[in-house]
């Protein structure tokens, strides 16, 4: 069974944008869950396995450096910058050289910090998964410890700042650019309300990622890197709007997620998409069809968030521009019956796939079409009438 087909038996939905709209009590943890939230798959099988792993590994933690880290202290984040590479005919191979498209593996290895928060926001959204689908209170307690010493514990948590994100060897000690890193949080945040049922959920920790999340939503709104990354026109720009909205709603900044949606990221989505629905900035790219699931995919949840606070996000803002819906319709043509695993790269470790499957279920929540339709049929094997 493809890992597809397989998300789509045992997952479902579960990080929905409407997630927001309720239960922010601090107190969540006292409440009974819903049982309908645990259903066991067709063939009675939920996949623990990873699960059950991760109950006997230690925290991931952005303190966890090598000895020769480049950064002095351990709390604060560092990664390089992915599509940069040691200069050939430099003796040191500094300064490193751009191959757009061509992940750099050195950035994917103990001297940046982007895979331990990749771990980390996967472990916890698989152990929110488990507990979500067992009721098992110590797949919760987990992911809620992994949360405390991220984000919570003074000794362990990482400074919400990306001032040395994405840097080039020999040219900078940190990019805008790096603000994508923090695309992940996302789905941390996703996790949080199903997490806030466990016994283990409690004012510390409710209280702590708050402040934390605060904290960062300062940052990206009035550093000089977030200031730049919003400017960005690609899937960059797109991924801040996602990230500030998001973070903004969780720690009840509403007023400015609709104002931003409002005057910023309406106009960004007239730029990106053409006529035809081509995502234009995305489509010049090495791997055109991974940029076009990976961007849209940000543009389609910052439509649901939209469609929560009443800004539509939907109708043709731009005479000379088409809109999310042409956007998804051209993105399912050009897949032609391609299988989206393909699209990966083997040092990339976005999960395209699952980009692509979520990207179609919040497209036909907005537009339900049969082209999408009949495209999750293929990818799922399940029938979406």
């Amino acid at each position: 069974m493809n890992r597809i087909v397989l998300e789509v038996l045992l997952f479902g939905s579960l990080f929905s944008i409407g997630c927001f709209e309720n239960d922010t009590r601090s107190d969540a943890g006292s409440a009974d869950l819903d049982p309908d939230r645990f259903e066991m798959n067709e063939t009675g099988n939920i996949p623990f396995d990873y699960a059950q792993e991760l109950l006997d590994l230690s925290p991931v933690s952005v303190i966890d450096k090598p000895g020769n880290s480049l950064i002095n202290n351990p709390r604060t984040y560092l990664s390089l910058a992915c599509y940069w590479w040691p200069d050939p005919d430099s003796k040191d191979g500094t300064p490193y050289i751009r191959k757009d498209g061509e992940v750099n593996p050195e950035t994917r290895s103990d001297k940046s910090d982007l895979p331990k928060m990749i771990e980390m926001a996967q472990r916890v959204e698989t152990l929110t998964n488990a507990y979500k689908m067992s009721g098992e209170e110590e797949f919760a307690d987990k992911a809620i410890e992994q949360l405390l010493t991220w984000f919570v514990d003074d000794n362990t948590a990482m400074y919400p700042h990306l001032d040395h994100a994405q840097m080039v060897k020999g040219r900078n000690s940190g990019r805008s650019y790096g603000v994508i890193d923090t695309w992940w949080l996302i789905r941390v945040i996703e996790s949080i309300p199903v997490l806030r049922y466990s016994d283990y959920w409690n004012i510390e920790i409710e209280q702590g990622l708050r402040a934390w999340f605060t904290h960062y939503l300062n940052w990206l709104r009035n550093s000089d890197f977030g200031q730049t990354e919003m400017q960005s026109k690609n899937n960059h720009g797109t991924w801040y709007d996602l990230q500030v909205v998001t973070f903004a709603r969780f720690v009840d900044q509403n007023d400015f997620a609709i104002h931003h949606m409002e005057e910023i990221t309406r106009s960004r989505i007239a730029r990106q998409i053409s006529l035809s629905g081509r995502q234009k900035y995305e489509t010049r790219r090495p791997r055109p069809l991974h940029y076009s699931i990976y961007n849209l995919s940000g543009l389609m949840k910052l439509a649901l968030h939209g469609n929560d606070l009443e800004v539509d996000l939907k109708t043709k803002s731009g005479f000379f521009s088409g809109t999310l819906e042409d956007a998804l319709l051209y993105l399912v043509k050009s897949m032609d019956g391609i299988d989206p695993q393909i699209l990966m790269d083997e040092f990339d470790q976005t999960d395209t796939d699952l980009l692509y499957l979520n990207l179609l279920r919040d497209g036909l929540q907005l537009f339900p079409r049969p082209e999408i339709k009949t495209e999750l049929m293929r990818l799922t094997q399940v029938s979406y009438e």
